[in-house]
C-alpha cells in the first residue's frame, strides 16, 4: 500500500520559465499548465518556479540560476515548458545534462523532466 506523503517528504517540482522567450501573456498561462500537471502528478500544486530573462544564446549562464533553485528548494523533479522556451533541444540538453550532473541524492531520483505536452488532458503520460 502506498504512503501518503507528508508536506516534508512530498516531491517538490521545479518549473523553470525562460522569459525572454515568452510573450508576458503567455507566461502567466504557461505557467498555470505547468502548475497543474505538476498536481496532476503528485507533486507540490504551485511548484517553485524558476523565471530568467536570458535568450538561447545565453543560456549556460541561466544555468546557474536553475541549478541554484534545484539544490535549495531539493527539486526532484523539473518542468519546462517545451524546448524552444529554453533554447530548443540543445537547451532542453544542458539542463538535463547539468541536472544529472549534480550530486545531492534529492536532486538525482531526478533527472525526471516533463514538459507542457508531456501529458493529455486526462493527466496521462503519452
Amino acid at each position: 500500500m502506498k504512503q501518503p506523503t507528508t508536506p516534508s517528504t512530498a516531491p517538490v517540482a521545479l518549473a523553470v520559465m525562460n522569459t525572454a522567450l515568452v510573450p508576458n501573456q503567455e507566461a502567466g498561462e504557461r505557467e498555470s499548465e505547468i502548475c497543474s500537471a505538476a498536481a496532476r502528478y503528485g507533486f507540490a500544486e504551485a511548484p517553485e518556479v524558476v523565471r530568467f530573462e536570458h535568450g538561447a544564446d545565453t543560456l549556460p549562464p541561466a544555468l546557474g540560476e536553475v541549478l541554484r533553485r534545484i539544490v535549495e528548494v531539493q527539486a526532484t523533479a523539473v518542468f519546462m515548458p517545451s524546448a524552444d522556451h529554453v533554447g530548443g533541444i540543445a537547451g532542453v540538453l544542458r539542463i538535463m545534462n547539468a541536472v544529472m550532473g549534480t550530486r545531492p541524492p534529492r536532486v538525482l531520483m531526478r533527472g525526471v523532466f516533463f514538459t507542457d505536452d508531456a501529458a493529455d488532458q486526462d493527466g496521462r503520460r503519452r
